[in-house]
């Protein structure tokens, strides 16, 4: 017999999945930069997240930064993105969620996250999350993909297995409206 996972609110198609960013990317001056390589935490073992394990059957599919949905639902997408730089400040950094729903033709962008980056000394770091609630109606035609935007370029986004990596989680929390 398959177990079915349920969240606290008796929601039988409860799913997780945890991604990481595994690319090597910094943030260009005044433009919003795509991440574009990310990797399943999916049953992975190491140091910093060896306990995980994807609640759900079918997981998302990615490429270049570009993630398809693995089915319809209300869906809460979470992005943590930390960063490094070593030579200037930035009065402000973002963190977006772009979500299309015509296939990635368009995105409508959300800036779910914002805050600024002091630069102390070398390897100095930031960090700026964003939330966002998304129902997706269609599996097959939505799409989801990440930014980050700051005022002054910055000179890394922080990768998997780095220590506190940008990620990002999918959790379906209920049946799309």
């Amino acid at each position: 017999m398959a177990l079915t996972q349920v969240n606290e609110f008796g929601f039988s198609g409860y799913e997780h999945h945890w991604w990481a960013y595994n690319g090597s990317q910094g943030l260009s001056a005044n433009s919003a930069d795509v991440l574009t390589s990310f990797t399943t935490l999916h049953n992975v073992s190491s140091t910093y997240h060896n306990y995980y394990k994807q609640l759900g059957n079918t997981s998302f599919t990615q490429s270049s930064g570009i993630f398809t949905f693995p089915r319809t639902g209300t869906w809460k997408i979470h992005f943590v993105m930390n960063l490094l730089d070593n030579d200037a400040s930035s009065r402000h950094i973002n963190a977006y969620i772009d979500i299309s729903a015509d296939s990635g033709s368009s995105y409508v962008s959300f800036n779910g996250g914002y805050g600024a980056f002091i630069h102390v000394s070398s390897n100095s770091y930031a960090q700026v999350d964003a939330t966002r609630l998304v129902n997706v109606t269609n599996a097959s035609t939505f799409r989801c993909r990440f930014q980050g935007y700051s005022n002054t370029a910055i000179d890394t986004v922080q990768k998997y297995d780095d220590q506190g990596f940008s990620n990002v989680t999918f959790e379906r929390i209920g049946e799309s409206q």
